[in-house]
């Protein structure tokens, strides 16, 4: 899924599969899903695999942008998860105007620092609902994991 922001930058997000593959007694972790972000901003180009969501984390997006595209959210609001990877923040929500910033987290080619890039986006209702269709459709192929007799 490409989230195209302004001045030719982006940011797509990528489920590659589950973090553990293997099966688990652990219901927390049986639901990480490794994510590929490529990411171009004004400030660096870059790639990186990291296991950064949960499948529920996923769907969290879909109802904020949901939330966003029928105005129920209507002032600045940020979507955090567990892993700071990433974030979502609703910066306007117009009525022919969705504005939003994401923000990346991460470590790029082994670095011990972290990279923070910020992608501005800017979309009509109708491009948002695409987006939010491309989720559900890319979410499909890894549903939320149930463990019996999970241990957290």
């Amino acid at each position: 899924m490409i989230f195209e922001g302004v001045d030719n930058q982006f940011i797509e997000l990528n489920i590659i599969n589950y973090q553990f593959l293997e099966s688990i007694n652990n219901q927390f972790d049986a639901n990480w899903l490794l994510i590929n972000f490529k990411v171009q901003s004004s400030s660096a180009i870059f790639s990186v695999t990291d296991s950064a969501l949960l499948v529920n984390e996923i769907y969290s997006i879909i109802n904020w942008l949901k939330s966003i595209v029928t105005n129920n959210v209507l002032v600045a609001t940020t979507l955090n998860f567990i892993e700071p990877t990433i974030t979502f923040t609703l910066l306007e929500n117009k009525q022919d105007k969705k504005h939003f910033k994401i923000e990346i987290n991460a470590q790029i080619n082994n670095s011990t620092s972290i990279k923070k890039v910020t992608v501005n986006c800017v979309y009509s209702t109708d491009e948002l609902q695409k987006i939010i269709t491309a989720l559900k459709e890319e979410v499909k192929l890894f549903p939320l994991r149930i463990v019996k007799n999970t241990i957290t």
